[in-house]
């Protein structure tokens, strides 16, 4: 490596003369060094020496960096401190401390660390207390808000039940103490009444507000009792849900073969303990704004309440005013829990009432009312009469739960079980969850009519996510039921998710049609998506009087009677499914999308899309039965009707062709309206088959607007007819197999194609060309006007038939 010596140079230059500046400067300096800032470490505190202490008692706290001075407070209040170290504190519980399960804090070195656990601010029982009467007199002489700890031991039953009066007990745990005897719960203003870890055992429990004259007096408890079954009279007062109806005035074909679309009886509005709020919120009503809120809670947490005596074992609650909760706990009752809150929460709870013995006359059901919201989650309540939970103001929550009722061992007294879970201004909502309402008796259907009613009056309904939602009888899903302050609500209705929505008990059934249905009464959207399995063995329905329709992509809906005789006439309109808008005259939106579904039923299949836009795409439908196996579509007054790439078979299972009866698919499009623009129809790709006797027909009626029929494979044991009405529809590169391969000898079936109502302004023309078609037999057209002018068929390279061109 060659270095230039001029380089190294002048590098020594630049050396030697910054050395010889630096030596005529004074030295700097030197930077002083200075010891670093401790830092004090982080407090902290590792456990209390008790998890119980009375006011006045000595607790002690161990932890780490707890330096040697500070404060302590326990329950808001602060502590007198006997002894600091940088690891324990001891201090006495300062009187004012609040009473229950609270927070120890210590601040040391500016900063404040809470204990890992809570600590119990409680009195002890006296150890020599062995009965409920020596209880009372513990618990009377603690200050209103006061806790009673209890021992590990059976509390037998005293002269009078026990009463809680503001006071709190907490036992040693569900299976170490244990309380014999009725008891009641009083609980007002800003009182919080805890009751937590032991075991009720007796025939009545009441919770209220206020006693008379020291005790639940029996006027006293009627009246409460009075109260409390105010929702229960009420609901059970309730008609049955609807019997939808049919009306003839739609009716195309022959009148043994179509059903037209029907006008649904709505539902009474559900009944409610208190008037609607008064709050003006202005505009359209926002559910989720109303709410309840209440100063005074009743918590009950892992508690078991177990009757005693057979026929007896009751619960009322009548806290209006009072939030109530039941954490991990357990009730077995006889005759019934009737519970009314503000807001109430059960959770990880088993409710069980149900009657002992077989052929008892009377149920024992479960009523539950709050005033604003109620949440039910990880809890089971099981009964064998009616079920009835409400929310009021606001939401009904069902999380992971089951509620199930099971009329089996009733005797015949009544017609009517009902299961109905709903909120009457808030949204209702049921995830994760098993609800079941049975007779387990298949052989008559059961002397009960079982019911199950999901809904909400002012708010959404969400079903999602369920293992099983059933009923013997009748289910139904629907919101809309009531205004607020003179307006209609509006409320989505969304099904999804579901393993298995089903209706029906059976073979030999009970006569009277079974129902699902799953509708809207006000003005919003019904759902219904990805579930695994809907099932009825009678009659169902999706509907919604103003809004929208979306069934889509479930895999397995069944309408099949499982009845061995189908064409009795007591069982009125069996099989037949039903998906449609019905909005009349209001002109709001109202489409109907149904896609990628497969649908089975025994006798109709119907859709309609009164004065909204049809989507029929993607669905495999297969209707089987012996009474008129039919598929009907109506999409009149839409913009748009789209029905394509769908697979529809209609059969009469009989062997014979001459046993067989009509079936038929139908699609009309055909009513026009200046007020909404002219139609686009689409009906392209799909493979339609009607298979019975040689009446059976496809028959699709367009218009008004432009139409396309192509691409399709049609397959009839009867005819095919295309008519149009002021439209200028295409049918074009279908393949049409006519009388399923045998050659009919007279009569009018065959190919029609018609041409109708043709104006100067919206002239009618049907093209009808470029299709295959096999075994037509006779063939009809029908121009209207019978000039061409104003309706007009063209006809042009079709093969396997000779059709004049006019």
């Amino acid at each position: 490596m060659k270095i230039h010596k001029t380089l190294i140079l002048g590098c020594a230059l630049v050396l030697t003369s910054g050395l010889l500046a630096s030596c005529n400067q004074p030295a700097p300096a030197p930077t002083p060094i200075v010891d670093p800032v401790p830092q004090t470490l982080p407090a902290t505190i590792s456990g209390l020496n008790v998890t119980t202490a009375p006011h006045g008692g000595t607790v002690t706290l161990t932890g780490t960096h707890l330096g040697t001075t500070g404060a302590v407070t326990i329950g808001g209040a602060a502590a007198s401190v006997t002894e600091w170290s940088d690891t324990s504190v001891t201090f006495t519980v300062p009187t004012g401390a609040a009473w229950g399960y609270v927070n120890v804090d210590v601040t040391t070195g500016g900063r404040t660390v809470t204990a890992p656990a809570k600590i119990l601010i409680a009195r002890a029982a006296p150890d020599s207390a062995r009965t409920t009467t020596e209880l009372q007199t513990a618990l009377d002489a603690l200050p209103v808000g006061g806790v009673l700890l209890l021992g590990a031991r059976e509390y037998t039953p005293g002269e009078r039940p026990l009463r809680l009066d503001h006071r709190s007990v907490i036992g040693q745990g569900q299976d170490r103490t244990r309380v014999d005897g009725d008891v009641q719960f009083i609980v007002s203003g800003d009182t919080r009444l805890l009751v937590s870890n032991l075991t009720f055992a007796g025939d009545t429990f009441y919770a209220a507000d206020s006693i008379y004259d020291g005790d639940l007096s029996e006027p006293t408890a009627s009246a409460l009792r009075e109260n409390a079954t105010t929702f229960q009279r009420a609901a059970s007062a309730l008609p049955a849900p609807h019997h939808p109806t049919l009306n003839a005035a739609r009716s195309a074909v022959p009148s043994a073969a179509l059903a037209a679309p029907h006008q649904p009886v709505q539902p009474q509005a559900h009944p409610f303990l208190l008037p609607a709020p008064q709050t003006n919120t202005g505009g359209r009503m926002s559910a989720r704004s109303v709410t309840a809120t209440s100063t005074s809670s009743l918590d009950f947490d892992h508690v078991t309440f177990a009757e005693v005596t057979a026929n007896a074992g009751q619960m009322l609650v009548a806290l209006v005013g009072s939030d109530v909760s039941f954490t991990g706990s357990t009730v077995k009752l006889n005759r019934g829990a009737q519970i009314i809150a503000t807001n109430l929460g059960l959770d990880g709870t088993a409710l069980t009432s149900v009657t002992h013995g077989d052929l008892a006359f009377y149920g024992a059901g479960v009523q539950v009312q709050a005033v604003g919201s109620a949440r039910i989650t990880r809890s089971t309540i099981r009964t064998d009469d009616n079920v009835n939970i409400m929310a009021v103001l606001s939401a009904l929550t069902i999380e992971d739960s089951t509620i199930t009722t099971d009329a089996a061992t009733l005797a015949d007294h009544g017609q009517y079980t009902n299961l109905q879970l709903g909120s009457q201004y808030g949204d209702t909502t049921v995830k994760g969850s098993t609800i079941l309402a049975t007779d387990s008796n298949g052989d008559t259907g059961g002397r009960y009519l079982p019911y199950v009613n999901l809904w909400s009056g002012s708010g959404d309904v969400t079903v999602s996510g369920n293992k099983l939602l059933h009923s013997d009888d009748h289910l139904e899903i629907f919101g809309g039921q009531s205004e607020y302050e003179g307006q209609a609500p509006t409320n989505h209705v969304t099904v999804d998710g579901n393993l298995e929505l089903s209706v029906g008990d059976g073979p030999e059934g009970r006569e009277d049609p079974t129902y699902l249905g799953i509708y809207n009464n006000a003005l919003g959207r019904v759902t219904v998506s990805g579930n695994a399995k809907i099932d009825a063995d009678r009659y169902a329905e999706v509907y919604s009087t103003l809004g929208q329709v979306v069934v889509k992509d479930n895999p397995d809906i069944s309408v099949v009677s499982r009845t061995a005789d189908t064409s009795s006439a007591s069982l009125y309109q069996y099989g037949t499914l039903q998906l449609y808008t019905n909005n009349g005259d209001r002109r709001v939106a109202s489409d109907v999308t149904v896609t990628g579904n497969g649908i089975r039923a025994d006798r109709q299949v119907y859709v309609d899309a009164w004065d909204g836009n049809l989507d029929l795409s993607g669905n495999t439908v297969e209707v089987t039965g012996k009474d008129n196996a039919y598929f009907t579509a109506y999409c009149e007054f839409a913009r748009t009707c789209t029905v394509t790439n769908n697979t529809v078979t209609l059969k009469d299972p009989r062997a014979l062709r001459a046993d067989r009866w009509w079936t038929g698919f139908q699609l009309y499009a055909n009513s026009y309206d200046t007020t909404i623009g002219k139609q686009d129809v689409r009906v392209t790709g799909n493979t339609i088959r009607t298979l019975g006797s040689v009446d059976s027909n496809v028959l699709m009626r367009l218009g008004w607007g432009t139409a396309t029929v192509s691409g399709n494979n049609v397959t009839s044991s009867g005819s095919a007819q295309f008519d149009v009405s002021q439209a200028n529809a295409a049918i074009d590169g279908n393949t049409l197999n006519l009388f399923d391969g045998v050659t009919l000898v007279g009569g009018e079936s065959g190919l029609t194609l018609g041409a109708y109502d043709g104006t100067e302004a919206d002239p009618t023309l049907l093209s009808f060309t470029n299709n295959t078609v096999r075994n037509a037999g006779l063939t009809n057209l029908d121009d209207a006007d019978g000039d061409g002018a104003l309706d007009r068929i063209l006809v042009d390279g079709n093969t396997g038939v000779n059709l004049p061109n006019p």
